[in-house]
């Protein structure tokens, strides 16, 4: 045991070590804890040769369990400690606390009560101020009245030297002192009391009030001569004191080198910036950059004019913003106003369209200057005011009783009514409001009521028919000579019926699964791609009832003009030109030629121009400078011209009209538009297309004029709807109602007019036809059985074929470039089918020989090379099958059999349908084809 006692010794000295408070302060690890206990213990187990002994360590634990207990103890006691005395100190902080909020409540107390007396005692001190004042002024004004009287008094007696010295020697002080004086003394005699021996009194103080006056505005006169503000401002400060300052105002406005110089030159200025404005009245050119020149430099002038002015207005007089509101509104009522009128005098000899743009561009020019001057009040006018707390109330109160009584004095002078009103509200109204009133009052007297829009309404009538007056004027000629024609045609319509068979189009046309007549199945107004509008209208359909483009951006305008300009909506026509590369259609914006029909009022082509015409429009497809020059058909061209003729009356009716009219007044020039497009120009247009295609004899050959037609009026609606996409609908977007209206009119003109197209198109496909079956009516009957002798001279293309090849070729050209997308197809595959059915009961009425079936089969050949070309797969596949027909004709009769045995297009075919042409071979009854035919029955 003896040797266990110091490792006894030498482990509690260890575990002494670990059980501190400061290895328990840190973070603590368990198993750390345990090695530092029992680290030593297990070393010396491990040298020992002995085996394990647990009593140390379990001796080792309790010491260490012992010295635990004992921390623990100590530590509960400090903390015991430590909680008394922190609840000492909370104690001891809470009546710490409560002994300061008593003291600042007497503190708050007391203030209050300190309060209330220096409240009564500022009452009272108040009060006393208030009589002091009242005694101060009874005082002013009993010495005021003294003077009154000793004055009153001295002009009794005839004498004034007093006020004549207080006037020449007391300087500006004593000029505005003897002004307000005199103005009592005038006040005094005005009111008619009874002052005895006051007539001579009376007498001498108007007198002196006269020449008061006068010698003031003489003095004023002289200093405004030598540009000497300082002696201006003296006599113009005694005169507001004396009258309200009415008549210096007056003297100064009207001696004004500006207005002087205007009344002697305005006639000559508004000649000279007339005479700059070429071409202002050109319908078919672009409108003058009219801002640009003479009317700038005038607008101009008139805005440094007003800047230069403020700066001596407002070193003058103590009421400069009247002032400068009399001088902008003479400056507006005067010289603007007589500008304008020469201007529009000018104008309106030269025509409409010269007064209308002459208008908007002096409301823009206008209004750029209201805006110029707004932005001077803003930047200099205002800060001047408010630097120098200008309050001008007691002054204009009196300058509008002395103004006041002046007009009634003179109930002539309108100026001077004016300057009341204007010096009345001075200090109610800004000089930005006034210039606001002054624009309104200047154009009221041409677009109150409507006056503008009814000129704007009656210029576009005019205007669109100018543009397509040689058109018109030919409508109009062939509609007054048809009566003269009533009978021929219908000799020409019966002598055509006689020429060849009934049309197949209405019988077999079906067999083409759909004709071209207004059904929801076909291609008429109702089935979106109508065949009188090449591409999707960017509506839909005509009975869609919403437009596309509605929200618009833009956002809606503000006042007059606010937000839309005369660019914003020539710039939208740039949209138009973008047809330029659809080979369909003619954008061509500037004027047309010298012989254009889009323009000019030269006679109009002749009736029989059309037949002309027409021969042509068949022997190759126009172009679109030779449509250009035509007067007898409907111009894109001129449309385009028309179009931007109306996109720039609806810029002058954004500039022109309040913000709330814009979309009703927009809406009615575009119902104005519509209705001159659909009524006026493609209404007889198509009318005249019907006309002549009902004149043409039945079974010669159609007039391709037609096509031509309905290519424009395609593209004519296609522009109409693009027009109202980018100039109207965003103006009107803003009002649902007039939104509504607007969408309304241009779906009824869209589908009126592709509901007509279709129509022509339909009639026009019949006459094809017609035509077709015309021509197969000449075919002889010995050109399927030739001799044999002859059949080396002749071609291998009967004449019939040949001539509808020839057709067909001319046909297919002028529909590739009159129509595009589906309905190019349509028209084509209708034709080609009228032309496939037409064959089938052609072959079956002539009887072919051997050398005969050579000849037919070469003809189907090239039919159906020609219709190959329409690019047709369902025309493709019935011309196959009417070519395998064409080989019943061919081969012999011992080989029949077999052939309509094999397993081919032609073996597939209906046994009873093949039996009509194999009767039509010549050796039908020699070679017992009919026992053939019953064999295979």
């Amino acid at each position: 045991m003896s040797p266990s006692k110091p490792r006894t010794t030498n482990q509690d000295a260890m575990t002494r070590h670990a059980l501190t408070v400061h290895h328990f302060q840190s973070d603590f690890d368990a198993k750390d804890f345990f090695e530092r206990v029992s680290g030593n213990l297990v070393l010396q187990s491990k040298r020992a040769a002995k085996p394990y002994d647990p009593q140390m360590f379990i001796q080792n634990f309790e010491m260490a369990a012992k010295e635990l207990g004992k921390l623990q103890r100590e530590i509960e006691q400090q903390m015991r400690e430590v909680g008394h005395v922190a609840q000492a100190s909370e104690v001891q902080y809470r009546t710490r606390v409560d002994g300061i909020r008593r003291a600042f409540r007497n503190i708050e107390t007391n203030f209050e009560a300190l309060e209330s007396k220096v409240n009564g005692i500022g009452s009272t001190a108040i009060r006393v101020g208030e009589q002091l004042e009242s005694i101060e002024r009874e005082r002013t004004r009993a010495a005021d009245v003294e003077d009154l009287v000793e004055f009153f008094i001295e002009f009794g007696h005839g004498r004034s030297s007093r006020l004549e010295e207080l006037l020449s020697e007391g300087g500006p002080e004593g000029q505005c002192k003897a002004a307000v004086i005199t103005r009592r003394l005038n006040s005094i005699i005005q009111d008619g009391g009874d002052f005895g021996t006051s007539d001579r009194a009376r007498i001498n103080i108007e007198q002196f009030c006269e020449r008061l006056e006068r010698d003031l505005l003489d003095a004023f006169d002289r200093a405004y001569r030598s540009q000497d503000t300082v002696t201006m401002a003296s006599c113009a400060r005694a005169l507001i004191e004396f009258n309200g300052g009415a008549s210096c105002v007056q003297m100064y406005v009207n001696q004004h080198e500006f207005f002087m110089k205007m009344a002697e030159t305005q006639t000559a200025v508004a000649d000279q910036t007339y005479q700059a404005l070429a071409g202002i009245n050109d319908l078919q050119t672009a409108p003058p950059p009219v801002l640009d020149g003479e009317l700038s430099t005038f607008y101009r002038s008139i805005s440094k004019m007003l800047r230069h002015e403020w700066t001596v207005i407002s070193a003058v007089f103590p009421n400069a913003l009247a002032v400068m509101q009399v001088l902008a509104q003479r400056v507006f009522a005067q010289s603007l106003q007589n500008y304008l009128e020469n201007l529009l005098h000018l104008a309106e000899h030269d025509g409409q369209l010269a007064y209308l743009r002459i208008l908007a561009a002096c409301h823009i020019g206008t209004q750029n200057l209201v805006r110029d001057l707004q932005q001077f009040d803003v930047d200099v006018m205002a800060p001047f005011f408010c630097a120098h707390d200008a309050d001008q109330s007691p002054v204009a109160g009196t300058i509008a009783a002395t103004v006041a009584a002046m007009a009634g004095s003179n109930s002539g002078s309108s100026t001077a009514a004016s300057t009341a009103m204007l010096l009345d509200t001075q200090s109610a109204a800004s000089f930005s409001v006034t210039l606001v009133r002054c624009m309104d009052d200047l154009f009221v007297p041409y677009i109150e009521n409507q006056r503008y829009l009814e000129v704007e309404a009656r210029f576009l009538l005019g205007a669109f028919q100018t543009l397509v007056s040689r058109f018109l004027a030919y409508a109009a000629q062939r509609k007054a000579a048809r009566p003269k024609n009533v009978f021929a045609r219908t000799i020409n319509q019966f002598t055509g019926g006689a020429a060849g068979p009934t049309d197949p189009a209405g019988s077999n046309g079906g067999s083409g699964g759909g004709g071209l007549s207004p059904h929801p199945t076909g291609v008429g107004s109702g089935s979106g791609e109508m065949i009188a509008h090449g591409s999707p209208t960017p509506t839909g359909g005509s009975g869609q009832a919403a437009a596309s483009g509605g929200g618009g951006g833009a956002g809606s305008n503000g006042g007059s003009g606010g937000g839309y300009s005369m660019p914003t909506f020539a710039s939208s026509l740039a949209q138009f030109t973008s047809l330029n590369s659809n080979p369909t259609a003619s954008t061509n914006l500037g004027g047309p030629s010298p012989s254009g029909g889009g323009g000019g009022n030269g006679a109009a082509a002749s009736p029989n121009a059309s037949r002309k015409l027409g021969h042509s429009a068949n022997l190759h497809v126009l172009t679109d400078a030779e449509l250009d020059q035509e007067d007898t058909l409907p111009s894109v061209t001129s449309a385009l011209q028309i179009l931007k003729v109306h996109a720039e009356a609806v810029a002058r009716c954004v500039e022109l009209s309040l913000a709330a009219d814009v979309p009703k007044h927009t809406v009615r020039l575009f119902v104005s538009l519509t209705d001159f497009l659909g009524t006026r120009y493609l209404d007889p247009a198509l009318e005249l297309a019907l006309d002549e295609l009902n004149d043409t004899p039945r079974g010669h050959e159609p007039d391709f004029r037609t096509f031509y037609t309905v290519r424009a009026g395609n593209q004519i609606i296609h522009l109409a709807q693009c027009h109202f996409r980018t100039a109207i609908a965003p103006l009107i977007a803003p009002a649902p109602s007039q939104y509504r209206d607007a969408v309304a009119n241009k779906n009824d003109f869209t589908a009126a007019l592709e509901s007509r197209l279709n129509q022509l198109v339909i009639r026009q496909i019949t006459a094809v036809s017609a035509y077709l079956a015309a021509t197969l009516a000449k075919q002889r009957k010995s050109d399927y059985r030739p001799r044999e002798e002859d059949f080396q001279a002749l071609s291998l293309a009967t004449e019939p074929c040949a001539a509808i090849i020839d057709f067909l070729g001319r046909f297919h050209q002028t529909i590739e470039y009159c129509f595009d997308g589906r309905n190019r197809e349509q028209v084509l595959r209708e034709v080609g089918i009228a032309l496939h059915d037409l064959l089938l009961e052609h072959f079956r009425t002539y009887t072919v020989s051997v050398l005969g079936g050579l000849i037919l089969s070469d003809d189907i050949a090239k039919y159906q090379e020609a219709v190959k070309k329409f690019r047709c797969p369902d025309l493709d596949d019935r011309f196959s099958a009417l070519r395998n027909i064409g080989t019943l004709f061919l081969v012999r009769a011992d080989v029949l059999q077999s052939l309509l045995d094999e397993d081919t297009d032609l073996g597939r075919m209906e046994r009873t349908f093949l039996i009509p042409y194999l009767q039509m071979r010549e050796d039908y009854r020699t070679a017992r084809i009919a026992e053939i035919i019953d064999a295979m029955v």
